[in-house]
């Protein structure tokens, strides 16, 4: 019954109970209160106990079970309280008073917790003996405790409510089918059974249960007598908890060892106050936990004891060591900041000294080209500089082809190299699908032999029902014959008596003869005397009535006498047969509940183990969860930062914006004035039109002077080339307009030339103006431009982040699928085992209505059981045998595949040697790069080539950027399933990433035949976007 092997049960027990009046009822309860308080200090105290043995801890043993044994054995052991009450029961005319002398005679003055009862004001009634309980001194009154223990209830009554024609009553009444074949004296002799067997019973079966299960106690307090809130009555409080064992406990948690901790965990958590004290402790765990309390300061004996795995804490030992781990971490925490805050402003004071160089240096080259911008050498030197041959640079052109020759060479040998790898992934790929076919039929043949094995269990369970079938039969025999055997008896001993009877009525009729004889010699020989003899014969047959009277009344007792003494016999034979039946049961459910706690602690051996399994999962589980939360976090700190830098860019763009509107305003501004001057030029142009022709003779000297002069002015500076057709239209204009009214006037060539000068600096000083506003946008446009990448590179981490998290989360999703598979493992187990329960409470069942009179017809079976045994044996030592071979083959199997990831480890190897290969000759093509950044119009070709190659390098990085994480991440979960899965798992794992290998490395060699024309074209765009790669990695 699964109930009985799996539930949870609540035992409501009143405490101990001292009255005025103790009774029976009282004894009852004080005593299971003794029982259930020996069973706490046992279950509490002698666990702690065993627990200081078995990690070899000094210790001075104390039972405490003991104070509790004397009342017990008061009560309960044979020529006990309870064993004389029930002989007392049976005796005749038994009463209270006698039990009472008995048990004085008994116990007073021999047994330590009996004694005679005080005196006491409380008590209203006569107390006879008192009991020294775990919780005080009891007086009981004896009075009325035989009926009590009788419980007497009518046979007759009990048939007649049976057959009562009222459903109800019928019900209530119902006679067992089985104790109604048993006979009248039979149903009378189990119905006399008293209340104090029972109790013994069920008390019986309650501590067996309590013993089979795992109890929490829970102490129920009462405060106060008068059931008032917030009043605690503090003597009551007190005696409770003594008398329900609180402040012993607490007086043995106090003397042990109550804080415990494991050696690692012990090293691990405080190993930060003194952390060379482990040094060379590598493994040595209880080592290094005894030169850690050594270099704390602790005192072995008095405030820790080292165990076999485990450290060992008197009271307050750890709070001290808490507080002194916390002290130590706010220090160190401290430092760190401090440390942390030093090396902010170190860099910031660095910073600051950079800066302040750089404008040195700034400020030395602005002074020396103001000194030499106006030597007339360094003009021409600016000229003449472009015009030198480039004789360096076709040597370096030289070296590189030479260079790019090696490097051909160098791809070569690694393609290769290449299709060397892809023959050995191939060899193994051969290799890992032989293992895997061995695997598949070692796997069949276990299938097989677990067939054969189930089969065998299955015989040997029909063998063992049909033996449980005969048992009951043999079992139902015996009752029979038992019976049959009392009813033998009764009818011999009735037999016996009635043999009995006629010998003493024979004895009496030869007596009669012999008087009637010698009473007619009397009368023969003494005739004479005959009245005489009359009268003393009528005397004698006075005296004989009488004498047969007596002598009847006599039988009667003796016949009375001899039925109480077969009745009484009868009660002893039937207590012996139960005491004998209840040793028997007593013995074969010992015997199957070791074994069932045997299976029950393998099974929960193999529940711990996988809750091990689970929480080490479920560590990882949430190790990855820790990770993902801190990329969410990471992430998010990015999106923040982007958050940052979109806003600082819209900032600038709105400057931006607003520096161009403004400039476009000026310049809107400038143009409008510049417009009007010019309409007002027109205007006036068009009235000395007419004038012009009057005059052209004398216009075109001054025109003629007015050319000479402005080329003259011509060299004033750049502001006066820039200025337009329109603008030296209207100078024209101006100048005939002022040289037909100051035509006479000797000064008229200078007032022409200042007109133009002031017009050359207004112009110039608007060209200054856009030129401060063109690099005020160049500024702008820089800084939006570094924004932009700023933000490609952020948006580029939030993509590898986002990657990185999808991984994750598909880790802990596949992590999560291990975890409930496991858990489907503990359920399928944990039914096993409540099925294993179950047919073991069945077999429990079955055995305790065994008797120890079967065993001599087992022997007909045990012969054909021993030898099915013996065949089940060697079946199972020929599976185990076959079992022992596969599981050697499969080591061997695993011996093999382990030698293949030892080839494959090599091979990685050679993969990393060739990569850093690679490395140095990208070290050298970046170094040819930077020479060939100098090349000018020679080296456009190559520019070009060199920008199609770094894109499509670029794809490569990215290419091979994914293929290192995807590695990366295959070998971490290659590690973990070599720690949680089976080599079958290890091998198609391993096969799976060989495959992948093989992929990618084919995908590798067709994008570098596809790159170019030519193999030298391929090899030259593939080591320009390595070294791009390479570049780009030294800039990130």
């Amino acid at each position: 019954d699964i109930r009985r092997c799996r539930f949870i049960g609540v035992l409501d027990m009143a405490g101990f109970e001292i009255l005025s009046i103790n009774s029976f009822e009282q004894l009852c309860i004080n005593f299971t209160n003794e029982r259930l308080q020996q069973f706490f200090n046992h279950f509490m105290f002698i666990r702690e106990q065993s627990e200081y043995d078995a990690e070899q801890i000094q210790w001075d043993y104390i039972d405490f079970g003991l104070d509790l044994q004397p009342a017990i054995d008061l009560i309960e052991k044979p020529l006990g309280l309870l064993s004389l009450l029930e002989e007392e029961c049976v005796v005749p005319k038994g009463s209270d008073l006698s039990l009472a002398e008995k048990l004085c005679q008994a116990h007073l003055g021999k047994s330590a917790p009996f004694g005679k009862p005080r005196p006491s004001q409380k008590s209203r009634g006569v107390a006879h003996f008192s009991i020294a309980h775990y919780a005080g001194v009891v007086s009981y009154n004896i009075d009325g405790w035989l009926d009590k223990n009788r419980d007497p209830l009518s046979e007759s009554l009990l048939e007649m409510l049976a057959g009562s024609t009222h459903p109800l009553m019928q019900q209530i009444f119902k006679i067992d089918p089985q104790t109604a074949a048993l006979g009248r004296r039979r149903r009378q002799s189990l119905a006399s059974l008293t209340v104090s067997s029972v109790y013994k019973d069920q008390l019986g079966n309650l501590l067996s249960t309590l013993n089979s299960t795992n109890p929490h106690f829970i102490r129920c307090i009462v405060p106060n007598y008068e059931r008032m809130p917030g009043l605690i009555d503090g003597p009551l409080v007190l005696q409770q908890l003594r008398c329900n064992g609180v402040l012993e406990g607490i007086r043995i948690c106090r003397r042990g060892y109550p804080n415990r901790l494991l050696f690692e965990e012990f090293v691990n958590r405080y190993r930060i106050l003194h952390p060379k004290s482990t040094d060379g402790c590598s493994n040595d765990w209880k080592r290094a936990a005894e030169q850690l309390c050594e270099a704390i300061g602790l005192v072995p004996h008095t405030q820790y004891q080292l165990g076999v795995t485990k450290v060992f804490c008197r009271v307050g030992l750890i709070g001290q060591l808490e507080s002194m781990r916390n002290e130590k971490l706010s220090k160190l925490v401290c430092g760190l900041q401090a440390r942390i805050r030093w090396y902010f402003e170190q860099i910031e004071l660095d910073n600051r000294y950079a800066e302040w160089e750089a404008l040195l240096l700034i400020q030395k080259a602005v002074r020396h080209h103001v000194v030499v911008r106006k030597w007339p050498w360094y003009r021409l030197m600016q000229l003449v500089a472009p015009m030198v041959p480039k004789e360096r640079e076709k040597v370096m052109i030289e070296d590189l082809t030479v260079e790019r020759d090696a490097l051909k060479e160098l791809v070569g040998r690694l393609e290769g190299e290449n299709a060397d790898l892809i023959n050995k992934v191939r060899s193994l790929e051969k290799r890992v699908s032989e293992m895997l076919d061995v695997n598949r039929r070692q796997d069949c043949e276990i299938e097989t032999m677990r067939e054969e094995m189930q089969k065998q269990e299955d015989l040997l369970a029909t063998l063992q029902h049909n033996l449980s079938e005969q048992e009951h039969k043999l079992m139902n025999l015996h009752s029979t014959l038992s019976e049959e055997q009392s009813r033998i008896q009764e009818l011999r001993d009735g037999n016996a008596l009635l043999e009995k009877d006629m010998e003493s009525m024979k004895q009496s009729l030869q007596k009669e003869r012999g008087a009637r004889e010698q009473m007619e010699l009397n009368q023969k020989l003494a005739h004479v005397q005959l009245k005489e003899m009359e009268e003393a014969l009528t005397e004698t047959e006075s005296v004989k009535i009488s004498l047969e009277s007596q002598l009847e009344m006599r039988e009667k007792e003796n016949e009375e006498l001899k039925a109480r003494v077969n009745q009484q016999l009868e009660t002893i034979k039937s207590m012996q047969s139960q005491i004998f039946d209840q040793s028997s049961r007593v013995s074969a459910a010992e015997s199957q509940l070791h074994a069932e706690r045997m299976a029950k602690k393998k099974a929960e051996n193999e529940k711990l183990i996988t809750d091990e399994v689970i929480a080490d999962l479920q560590k990882s589980l949430d190790h990855a969860e820790k990770k993902a939360a801190l990329l969410k976090e990471k992430w998010r700190v990015k999106d923040v930062e982007v958050g940052k830098l979109n806003k600082k860019l819209t900032d600038s763009t709105d400057q931006l914006d607003f520096c161009v509107s403004d400039m476009k305003k000026r310049h809107a501004a400038t143009h409008k004035v510049l417009q009007d001057q010019l309409e007002e030029y027109r205007r006036k142009s068009l009235k000395l039109e007419s004038e012009n022709k009057q005059l052209k003779a004398k216009v075109e000297v001054s025109l003629n002077s007015f050319e000479r002069e402005s080329s003259i002015d011509s060299d004033y500076g750049s502001g006066a080339r820039i200025l337009s057709r329109r603008h030296t239209t209207q100078n024209s204009h101006s100048s005939m307009r002022r040289s037909q009214t100051h035509l006479d006037s000797l000064s008229f060539h200078a007032k022409v030339r200042e007109e133009i000068s002031t017009l050359t600096q207004r112009f110039t000083k608007s060209g200054s103006s856009n030129d401060m506003q063109n690099r005020r946008l160049d500024e702008l446009e820089r800084e939006l431009r570094s924004v932009q990448t700023d933000k490609r590179l952020l948006t580029r981490e939030i993509d590898v982040y986002k990657r990185t998290i999808h991984d994750e989360t598909l880790e802990k999703e596949a992590l999560s699928k291990q975890v409930k598979g496991l858990v489907v493992d503990v359920n399928q187990l944990n039914k096993a085992l409540m099925k294993e329960e179950e047919h073991s409470i069945d077999l429990e069942r079955k055995l305790r209505k065994t008797q120890n009179d079967v065993t001599h017809y087992k022997a007909k079976y045990e012969d054909t059981l021993v030898e099915k045994d013996n065949e089940v044996n060697l079946e199972r030592k020929r599976m185990q045998q076959k079992l022992d071979e596969v599981v050697h083959e499969h080591q061997l199997k695993s011996n093999q595949i382990a030698i293949v990831h030892k080839t494959k480890d090599e091979l990685q190897t050679e993969l990393v040697e060739t990569q850093a290969e690679l490395d140095r000759a990208y070290a050298s093509i970046a170094q040819l790069e930077k020479l060939h950044d100098s090349q000018g119009k020679v080296a456009d070709t190559w520019g070009t080539q060199y920008k199609m190659a770094s894109g499509e390098l670029e794809a490569l990085r990215e290419e091979n950027n994914n293929l290192r994480t995807r590695l990366r991440r295959q070998q971490r979960e290659l590690d973990t399933l070599r720690e949680t899965s089976t080599p079958d798992n290890e091998a198609n794992m391993l096969e799976g990433e060989i495959q992948r290998l093989r992929d990618e490395l084919m995908s590798s060699s067709t994008i570098s035949q596809e790159d170019g024309v030519s193999p030298s074209n391929s090899s030259s765009s593939v080591h320009t976007r390595r070294s791009s790669i390479y570049g780009n990695r030294y800039e990130d």
